[in-house]
C-alpha cells in the first residue's frame, strides 16, 4: 500500500509463471538494494524513510517499458523483471541508467538525501531454474560489491556460485578444526629467520597452513579471509596459541 507496487508474494507467482513458459529468452531479474536505509530511518525517522521509498518507486517506474514489472520485494529492496531486452550490453546500459537515478539526492524534509544503491542482475537463461534459485543468485551478485563506488551493478555468473560453495567448504573445515574434531588439516610450518651479517639462523617464524583432500593446499590469504567473514578467526587463532 505504501508504494502502490505489487508485493513479494505476487512476485513469486509472477516469476513462477514465467519460468513455466517454454523458451525463456531475454528476460532478467534485477535486485535493487538501498544500502544506507537503516541509517536513514534511525537518523530521520521511518515516516521520512517511507517518503523516500515512494520517490524511489516513482523514479524507477519511469525507466521501465510497459511490459516490465516493478515489485516491492522487502524493506529497502525492490525487484525489477525486465522483458525482451536486446542483448547483454543493452541490459548493462539499462543497469547503469538505474544506478544514475541514485546519483542525485531525493527531496524531502529535513534535508535532501542521497541513497546508496547496489544492483544485482540475473539473466534468466536456465529453463530448469526456480524462483528461489533466481533470488539466491541475485543476492549472491550483491555480495560481490567491493564498496569502492557509490552505485554499482553486478551480474551473476556461475563462477560466483563455485566461489560461494568453496568458501562454505573451507568454513566447515575450519569449524571442525576449531572444535578439535580435525587435528590434521590445520598445521604450522616453520620458516627460518636468517641473520645475514652473521650468516646464521636466529629463530623461526611459525606460519599457519590449511590442507584438505578435497580442496588441496589452501592459501592463507583465502582461509584467513573466510575465517574473518565467518567470525572464526579468534577461535582459529586459539588453536595455535591457546588462551590460558
Amino acid at each position: 500500500m505504501l508504494t502502490g507496487l505489487p508485493n513479494s508474494e505476487y512476485l513469486m507467482e509472477y516469476l513462477d509463471d514465467i519460468i513455466k513458459i517454454p523458451g525463456i529468452s531475454n528476460k532478467a531479474v534485477v535486485l535493487l538494494s538501498c544500502t544506507n536505509f537503516k541509517v536513514l530511518n534511525m537518523t530521520y525517522g521511518f515516516l521520512y524513510g517511507n517518503e523516500i521509498l515512494k520517490q524511489i518507486a516513482l523514479k524507477v517506474r519511469y525507466l521501465l517499458k510497459p511490459e516490465d514489472m516493478l515489485f516491492r520485494f522487502e524493506g529497502d529492496r525492490f525487484i525489477i523483471v525486465l522483458d525482451n531486452y536486446k542483448d547483454h550490453e543493452k541490459l548493462k546500459e539499462w543497469g547503469h541508467k538505474l544506478g544514475d537515478v541514485f546519483e542525485n539526492p531525493f527531496s524531502g524534509s529535513p534535508d535532501h538525501q542521497y541513497i546508496n544503491a547496489e544492483i544485482g542482475i540475473v539473466e534468466m537463461k536456465d529453463k530448469n531454474t526456480s524462483v528461489d534459485k533466481i533470488f539466491q543468485n541475485a543476492a549472491m551478485a550483491l555480495s560481490y560489491f567491493n564498496g569502492e563506488s557509490k552505485n554499482q551493478i553486478m551480474f551473476f555468473n556461475d563462477a560466483m556460485k563455485k566461489d560461494v560453495l568453496r568458501k562454505d567448504q573451507i568454513a566447515k573445515v575450519l569449524r571442525t578444526v576449531i572444535e578439535g574434531k580435525d587435528t590434521e588439516s590445520f598445521y604450522l610450518v616453520f620458516q627460518p629467520k636468517l641473520d645475514i651479517k652473521k650468516d646464521q639462523i636466529i629463530g623461526f617464524e611459525a606460519l599457519a597452513r590449511l590442507y584438505t583432500k578435497d580442496l588441496g593446499q589452501i592459501s592463507p590469504y583465502e582461509f584467513i579471509a573466510v575465517a574473518e567473514d565467518w567470525l572464526q578467526i579468534y577461535d582459529l587463532g586459539n588453536r595455535i596459541y591457546p588462551m590460558p
